[in-house]
């Protein structure tokens, strides 16, 4: 029977088979029983992300993303790499302002987040004006991003930049 070696929590040896039964947002992780645990990632409208163990439903870990009172919302199948959970952020056209975010698999703490759209002294914030249009740039990140294991890189689009400018626009 065919395996694979797979890098999540630990490195695990699965029949591919197995592996191609999986959900596309799930992962594979080892309890502290050594029993394989699938876990279900799941981005919410909400902006919340779960970790859900899939067989029996229960809440492994939550993490808040965003705030949908504040005009962001996730539509992504969560991306698993690395030891991380990657996401995005959608609402551009509620003056979101566009990131990418990873968390830690194994307790949702937040590891790092990436802002599409940069504020004054980032790079790339000569680019835009020199005013706060930065705080709902737009740009969001509301497909998956892809990752290329072999070279590290993650690849991510966006979505349009600058839907809520304060400026007025003529004919």
């Amino acid at each position: 029977m065919n395996t694979v070696t797979v890098p999540l929590l630990n490195d695990v040896t699965v029949p591919m088979m197995k592996l191609l039964a999986l959900p596309v947002s799930a992962i594979l992780s080892w309890s502290p029983s050594l029993m394989l645990v699938i876990v279900v990632l799941y981005a919410r409208l909400d902006g919340k992300l779960l970790a859900l163990d899939q067989q029996t439903g229960g809440l492994l870990w939550a993490a808040s993303n965003s705030r949908y009172l504040d005009g962001y919302t996730m539509t992504m199948a969560p991306l698993y790499y690395n030891g991380l959970v990657i996401v995005g952020v959608s609402g551009g056209e509620y003056g979101a302002r566009g990131s990418v975010t990873a968390y830690d698999a194994r307790d949702g703490h937040l590891a790092w987040r990436f802002y599409t759209v940069p504020a004054p002294g980032q790079t790339g914030a000569d680019t835009w004006p020199a005013n706060d249009e930065w705080r709902t740039g737009g740009a969001p990140v509301w497909n998956t991003p892809s990752v290329d294991p072999k070279l590290g890189l993650l690849y991510v689009t966006t979505g349009n930049a600058y839907p809520w400018s304060t400026r007025a626009v003529c004919c």
